[in-house]
């Protein structure tokens, strides 16, 4: 993640899309698509997910915000045409993720498909404590991944 590059200039907010004039540096970032981007608006962070990337623009869909090193998820501002815009640090998405160093709470569910690299764990005692679905079509692997969290509790048990 390189995210000391400027994505652009705001030209349009709508509803809950921002859309962004992308300098021609970005081009050379390769696929940008649902990466997540921060603008910086005085005090405010917001956060997006880049939904939509086209030669001159990208359109992100704005998802929540960080306040005190924490994310916060839904709209709760928007950011005004004068705001910065930057992919997300590290630091930033493991405000969303969760950080990807495993500790003794937590089990490894899995692998980012959109940062290489970045693990993503889980806590044993907040995962298992609230519901979760699985969809899918059949022969997809739902049961694969019903059983992924439940394998790796059990390893966890036995090396804690």
């Amino acid at each position: 993640m390189n995210n000391n590059v400027n994505l652009g200039k705001i030209i349009d907010i709508e509803e809950n899309f921002v859309t962004i004039k992308i300098d021609f540096a970005v081009l050379n970032f390769g696929n940008l698509m649902n990466v997540h981007v921060v603008f910086e608006d005085k005090n405010k962070k917001i956060v997006g997910e880049i939904i939509k990337v086209g030669v001159e623009r990208i359109v992100v869909s704005v998802v929540g915000e960080i306040v005190n090193n924490s994310f916060i998820p839904g709209i709760t501002s928007k950011p005004s045409f004068l705001a910065t815009t930057r992919i997300i640090t590290k630091e930033e998405l493991a405000y969303i993720l969760g950080s990807p160093q495993i500790d003794n709470s937590s089990i490894l569910l899995g692998n980012s498909a959109i940062y290489n690299g970045y693990r993503i764990n889980v806590g044993v005692n907040d995962f298992f404590s609230n519901h979760f679905a699985i969809l899918g079509n059949t022969g997809s692997g739902n049961t694969h991944a019903h059983n992924v969290p439940y394998i790796a509790v059990f390893t966890w048990r036995r090396t804690a």
